[in-house]
């Protein structure tokens, strides 16, 4: 099964976590009794030298010991001793989690879609306005200034309006001031009454746009979701001029009855999003908020976000006005400023351009501002996608770039034709540009300061759409329409300069995803050392019965290991940190809420709901180690075993794809991948292609050296021939892991790894196991007829493929142990509720007996013991220290409990357990592998005392 093989080969050596110094293991190796052709000699593993350890950024290194904070201010549990940033911690939400964020997006693009519809209709009605009233350029472009001040209004305001009456009533306050302008300048009223109407306009789109902004750059993917939602606003933008112009040149109408369309959308919006934003605060507002912060929400309200009082608002008011001493929050406005400049004088001015130098037909060039703006929508749906690959900063350049060209061809080539096409060209370069920037100016931004700072950016930044209108509208009056392009030049390259200034921001693990926000928890807030004793920020307790039972948290060091530990003050290991807490529930909530309702079903049908795959990519969970300069979070080890327990909780099954996929296949090519080979897999690792490890064969299990597989050297590469048995992820994974022998005259040492991708020719997927448990886990044979493959998909280099098995083995063991201490805690809990909740004998809780209590709590200790286990081989790895026996001797407990207190809980239960409604039956099934897979128990308990042996013996 993958390297869960059911049954792979001991090992008792350890990769190094210290980067680019390799070092030989702490305790030196002694042969396993039976010795194979296949298998290493004893000085062979003791000589074993191990490569770098990618941990991502702030990993632990080696024997730097834990470290203790000063003040009680700057404590968090003491954890690996690894450096931190003291940036805030995010926990990602996604569009699919929680659920109703569907219909917030909806609600968000909606708004923007209203925006657009507009914001595109003056560049078309501006000539029948001056008409109507008689006015010329200069008077006319006073509505881009009133809709400015608007929102500039917004800026002061918005933060301190969402503090005080939430996220859902400012929109309702933003849709009512659309509201207000629309209904009047409906009626066509004086041209004064229309500049103020844009001015209640203005205010209330910069109040939709600064909401939408912070919500959709928070959720995974910020920048496809930030396209999405600016690509809304782009589709209005092309519908918008369609239908003005066709109103008042096809259906004779007066300009003003166009903005019927746009109020009709207001109401609508005003009631959509008061309904999906309601709860937001209450259900996920949590999770845009620091974990010291949610600590503090939750003592004070319960979990709740409450609106901020009075005396906060003024704070809020100042820290916005404060948010100016930002260098990105400058930058930010004056690059948004000259965007919304350009963007809003293309827009509102190139028809006239069109009309008196190019002399087009008013009836047909009003059409040419749709395609202005359907460039844009195209730009924000599809050319925001490889953004995040090539680097925002560097995609930003180029779009910029291709802009001043084709504005260029606008300007000088005398053709009506082509210069419609050169302005929608220009329209989609210019689209994904805004998105992009919002996320860099986000990434930039601490998240306490994100509403106001990216409200000023858009605010202020956004007068540029009124700025350089009007200046274009009165120099064309003055000079003539050709201004328009020398000054949307010049505005191109204004955001060109301050993007060159811009600071390069460290790229947020939130971009991927939830689990960058748990492991980041895990890491201390302050490091320092310290003799003091270290107060706790609560008195220390065991491990929860509840549905919110969290990880172990500090590793006591063994007295014999060189580790000076006289300062270290003395700390339980069954202590936690709230920042702990706080990550595991993130977690739970999402496997209770999105996994649980299918676990039955996947276990019936034998097979993993694509739903689920697609949301754990979502989450972040596939990606945990992966550096976040492919998209991944970059974090700690621990953060994975965490992951891996909670979800076990729920179901193994969904727990050994994210083992596998995490601790096996991610870290094999973060470790030994090429250059290229991380580049081409690791974001796809991260984001939407299952990984999968073929190590084990039907003539090898606990002997996984007697490799049967082959492979050939060819001219343009490798031909792999052979047989793959137990192999987990087989049927979801489109990137597999495999060994083969190159050169079987060397045994062992010929074993080396390829890369082979799904679909190549040769290879298929021959038989998918029935299993007794984890059956919705695919578990397939695999077969390699003659499968040719690039050199370039070597992983690693040739005969050092038992290095990277053993390596690995070793690291997933601690995986499978915290799927165990997992699936105990799960199964334990299902009957403790029901035992002293629901099931009676002879009119007395079963739970009550006190041969019923004592079972119990013989359980829950156990469980606690391995667990303890667990994350004490968890902290020793990423300490750097040797790990090897602390990883056997978690698998070998872990899987013992769980195996015990399944069946226990099925006794408890009594029919109940039984019978197939309920989960019992299942986890009992599920705890079988446990003893099987990663080595069965009997090695780890060879490997256990080889390890003791050498430690007693001179």
């Amino acid at each position: 099964m993958s390297s869960h093989s059911f049954g792979a080969f001991i090992d008792i050596e350890q990769p190094s976590n210290k980067e680019e110094a390799p070092t030989a293991p702490a305790a030196p190796a002694k042969a396993f009794p039976r010795v194979y052709h296949s298998v290493p000699d004893p000085i062979e593993l003791e000589n074993l030298q191990w490569g770098t350890r990618l941990n991502g950024p702030g990993a632990s290194q080696p024997g730097s010991g834990m470290q203790t904070p000063r003040e009680p201010n700057d404590l968090e549990m003491s954890g690996p001793p690894t450096p931190v940033n003291e940036h805030e911690v995010d926990a990602l939400q996604s569009f699919s989690y929680p659920p109703m964020n569907r219909f917030r997006m909806l609600s968000v693009c909606l708004l923007n879609f209203g925006n657009g519809l507009s914001d595109s209709a003056p560049g078309a009605l501006i000539p029948y306005m001056e008409t109507h009233y008689n006015i010329g350029y200069a008077v006319v472009s006073l509505i881009f200034v009133t809709n400015a001040i608007g929102f500039i209004s917004a800026a002061f305001f918005v933060d301190a309006i969402r503090a005080r009456i939430g996220r859902a009533r400012t929109l309702i306050v933003a849709q009512t001031f659309m509201t207000c302008g629309y209904i009047p300048i409906v009626c066509t009223p004086p041209w004064p009454v229309v500049i103020v109407c844009f001015f209640f306009l203005g205010f209330g789109m910069a109040v939709n746009l600064a909401m939408g902004n912070v919500f959709a750059a928070n959720l995974h993917n910020g920048t496809k979701m930030l396209g999405a939602m600016h690509g809304s606003y782009g589709i209005g933008g092309i519908i918008g001029p369609l239908i003005a112009t066709a109103m008042v040149t096809k259906g004779d109408l007066l300009w003003s009855r166009y903005y019927f369309l746009p109020l009709s959308i207001a109401l609508f919006n005003g009631v959509l999003a008061a309904w999906s934003f309601w709860h937001y605060e209450a259900e996920a507002g949590m999770s845009l908020l620091t974990p010291l912060e949610i600590i503090a929400s939750r003592r004070q309200n319960n979990g709740n976000v409450a609106p901020a009082p009075k005396a906060q608002i003024k704070e809020q008011l100042v820290s916005m006005l404060q948010s100016f001493k930002s260098k990105t929050v400058i930058l930010g406005a004056l690059f948004i400023f000259a965007y919304q400049g350009a963007e809003v004088s293309i827009s509102g001015w190139v028809i006239s351009f069109l009309i008196t130098a190019r002399h087009g037909d008013p009836a047909s060039v009003g059409y040419v501002t749709s395609g202005f703006w359907a460039g844009i929508t195209l730009g924000r749906f599809f050319l925001s996608h490889p953004a995040h690959k090539i680097g925002e900063k560097l995609f930003v350049y180029g779009m910029v770039i291709g802009a001043v060209v084709f504005e260029l061809l606008v300007w000088l080539v005398p053709n009506v034709i082509g210069n419609a096409v050169a302005v929608a060209i220009v329209g989609l370069l210019l689209g994904p540009v805004y998105p992009c920037a919002t996320v860099i100016f986000s990434r930039a931004i601490g998240r306490k300061e994100q509403v106001s700072s990216l409200s000023v950016i858009s605010a202020f930044g956004s007068s540029g759409g009124a700025v350089a209108p009007f200046t274009t509208g009165i120099l064309a009056q003055a000079a003539g329409t050709f201004v328009l392009h020398p000054i949307a030049i010049g505005l191109f390259t204004v955001m060109l300069g301050c993007w060159f200034i811009l600071p390069t921001p460290k790229k947020r693990s939130t971009e991927s995803f939830i689990m960058a926000s748990i492991a980041k928890a895990l890491r201390p807030v302050v490091q320092r050392a310290a003799s003091t004793a270290r107060p706790a920020l609560r008195p220390a307790r065991a491990s929860r019965i509840s549905h919110h039972a969290r990880p172990l948290s500090s590793t006591t060091r063994r007295r014999n290991e060189a580790v000076d530990i006289t300062e270290i003050p003395p700390t339980p290991i069954t202590h936690m940190s709230e920042i702990e807490t706080a990550m595991a529930d993130s977690v739970s909530k999402f496997a209770n809420d999105v996994i649980a309702p299918k676990v039955r079903e996947m276990d019936e049908n034998e097979a993993m709901d694509p739903s689920v795959v697609e949301q754990l990519f979502e989450q972040g969970l596939m990606g945990v180690e992966i550096p976040e300069e492919y998209g991944g979070a970059g974090m700690n080890f621990t953060a994975a075993i965490v992951g891996i327990e909670e979800l076990a909780r729920v179901d193994p099954s969904v727990s050994v794809m994210v083992d596998v996929h995490n601790t096996l296949v991610n870290t094999a090519v973060l470790k030994w991948g090429s250059t290229e080979l991380k580049k081409k897999w690791l974001p796809k690792l991260a984001t939407n292609t299952v990984g999968s490890f073929c190590l084990s064969e039907p003539v090898s299990g606990s002997d996984a050296f007697a490799l049967a597989t082959k492979a050939t050297k060819t001219n343009s590469g490798y031909k792999i021939s052979g047989n793959k048995m137990w192999i987990t992820n087989s049927m979801e994974a489109e990137f597999f892991i495999v060994f083969a022998n190159l050169d079987p005259s060397k045994g062992y040492k010929g074993i080396t790894a390829f890369i082979v991708e799904k679909g190549t020719k040769g290879f298929s997927i021959a038989k998918k196991e029935k299993k007794l448990g984890i059956k919705a886990s695919s578990t397939c044979v695999l077969n390699f007829d003659d499968v040719e493959i690039p050199a370039g998909n070597l992983l690693g280099k040739e005969g050092e493929g038992y290095k990277y098995a053993i390596g690995l083995l070793n690291e997933g063991r601690i995986g499978i142990a915290a799927q165990m201490t997992g699936l105990a805690l799960g199964a334990f809990e299902n009957a403790a509720k029901y035992v002293w909740n629901d099931r009676k004998q002879f009119g007395t809780l079963v739970g009550d007996f006190q041969g019923m209590q004592h079972q119990i709590a013989q359980a829950y200790t156990e469980i606690a013991a391995a667990r303890a286990l667990v994350y004490n081989a968890a902290r020793k790895k990423e300490a750097g220290e040797n790990f090897v026996q602390d990883a056997a001797m978690a698998k070998l407990y872990a899987s013992q409990v769980a195996q015990k207190v399944s069946g226990q809980a099925i006794e408890w239960m009594g029919g109940m357990g039984f019978v197939r409604e309920g989960i019992a039956e299942k986890m009992w099934r599920d705890s079988k592998i446990g003893a099987i897979y990663e080595g069965t128990s009997n090695i780890q308990l060879t490997t256990i005392a080889k390890l003791l042996k050498a430690q007693y013996t001179s």
